[in-house]
């Protein structure tokens, strides 16, 4: 255990390689924990990759998790992709917002409103099947 009663701080990497870390922490079984439990982590760099290689269904997550807010803040873009699926998910309000333009494309574009939440009612056209699979969930349109 290294420990200090004020300061400790690990400073490396002067002669190292383009390619050749300049610190390198490894946990061959076990996790990783850095804490603070009376302030702030803070991780800086000219870029910051954060990378889940699972092996499995199960595994390969990045999970970011906040009791209050988690803001994304950028000059330029914020890129949100994903092969499967991508969802917005609020039990209050969720706002889409374009100051200068909004742009939404799909194959197959499906809207519903609490228009088909009445008995009986199936929204402005009749329904939709996004309409019939939002009734039934929690959260969904119906409560």
């Amino acid at each position: 255990i290294c420990r200090s009663t004020g300061s400790f701080q690990v400073k490396a990497g002067d002669d190292v390689n383009e390619n050749e870390p300049g610190v390198y922490i490894e946990a061959i079984s076990g996790d990783i924990v850095i804490r603070a439990p009376s302030g702030k982590v803070r991780i800086e760099g000219v870029d910051i990759e954060l990378t889940a290689s699972g092996s499995d269904n199960t595994t390969g997550n990045v999970n970011i998790s906040a009791n209050e807010k988690i803001v994304l803040d950028s000059q330029q873009i914020v890129d949100i992709k994903s092969k499967v699926s991508t969802k917005i998910f609020s039990e209050k309000t969720v706002e889409v917002i374009g100051k200068a333009v909004l742009n939404m494309y799909g194959g197959m574009f499906d809207c519903a409103d609490s228009a088909c939440t009445a008995p009986g009612q199936q929204g402005s056209k009749g329904g939709s099947d996004n309409e019939d699979r939002m009734k039934g969930v929690q959260g969904g349109l119906v409560q």
